[in-house]
């Protein structure tokens, strides 16, 4: 039986090697590489201390599966949160290609030859796809397999309201993106379950290094500057005060590029708005502004 990891680190820095051994075989890379990521992954789930100790004491080496090449990457994720190859590899692999490997039948091969032929890079246009018969027409896909697909996906979004770590993180670095782009900005980081690596994902957090939120808030009233304020108007008022309650001092958002919502509470009271918000930001998941 697998034990379980006893610190955060051990967890996120595995899901993040798992991640580069899926970024590999996306590439098309030397399968082994991607073999001795996952392999160096299970190890750590499996150890009995934190894997900062193994880094501090420096004794990676003793781990198996960890050569100089994983090491690296431990050693890069436990001082900063981040590591150079995967930023490489999350670079030069599609934004939310990552995440049909959620669909259970989607391995890298598959989600590679997909992606080729048809530049499907989310579960809906997979859907739209697999529903429209155009998998099995593709090499080494089959109609069983299409079907499952289908199947898959279905139970993925009844399984869950939430989105998975890959959508959520498409979003963020859509909405990071789009942000930079309005405000000039550039300090901006995910936060809360996206930066914990968690399989799923309730709304994506971001932080923002800045002089003003205002320029922030600008931001999102550029796109339709009467639609939101309305809706800010009408969600402001239920935000929580309480500082300790960091998680409810602000506006939850979302949008689908043609629809968005906003939500707030406060513990007692609730407020939501939903408004038609052509040309906003396309979200999987929702990102919080704050109220300050």
């Amino acid at each position: 039986m697998v034990r379980q990891a006893l610190s955060f680190d051990n967890d996120a820095v595995a899901a993040v090697l798992d991640e580069i051994g899926d970024l590999l075989e996306l590439k098309g890379e030397n399968v082994f590489r991607a073999v001795t990521y996952r392999a160096a992954a299970r190890a750590i789930r499996d150890l009995r201390e934190p894997l900062r100790l193994y880094v501090e004491q420096k004794r990676l080496g003793e781990i198996p599966k960890v050569g100089a090449s994983v090491s690296d990457v431990i050693t890069q994720l436990i001082a900063t949160g981040k590591a150079k190859r995967h930023e490489e590899l999350l670079a030069a692999v599609p934004p939310g290609l990552l995440t049909l490997l959620r669909v259970p039948g989607v391995g890298p091969a598959t989600a590679r030859t997909i992606y080729e032929h048809l530049r499907i890079t989310t579960i809906d246009e997979l859907d739209d796809a697999a529903k429209a018969g155009k998998l099995r027409q593709l090499p080494k896909i089959q109609a069983k397999t299409e079907e499952n697909i289908i199947k898959s996906i279905a139970s993925l979004r009844q399984r869950t309201g939430r989105a998975l770590q890959g959508d959520a993180r498409s979003s963020a670095v859509a909405m990071i993106a789009w942000l930079r782009q309005e405000t000039g900005e550039e300090r901006f980081e995910v936060a809360g379950s996206l930066r914990r690596w968690r399989e799923t994902i309730g709304d994506v957090d971001l932080l923002v290094a800045s002089t003003s939120a205002a320029r922030i808030m600008e931001a999102f009233t550029k796109i339709q500057a009467e639609v939101l304020r309305t809706m800010v108007d009408r969600t402001l008022f239920s935000v929580c005060n309480d500082e300790t309650r960091f998680h409810l001092n602000g506006v939850y958002f979302e949008c689908d590029g043609k629809r968005a919502r906003m939500v707030s509470t406060d513990g007692h009271r609730l407020s939501k708005v939903e408004r038609d918000l052509p040309g906003g930001p396309q979200l999987s998941a929702g990102v919080i502004i704050p109220k300050k």
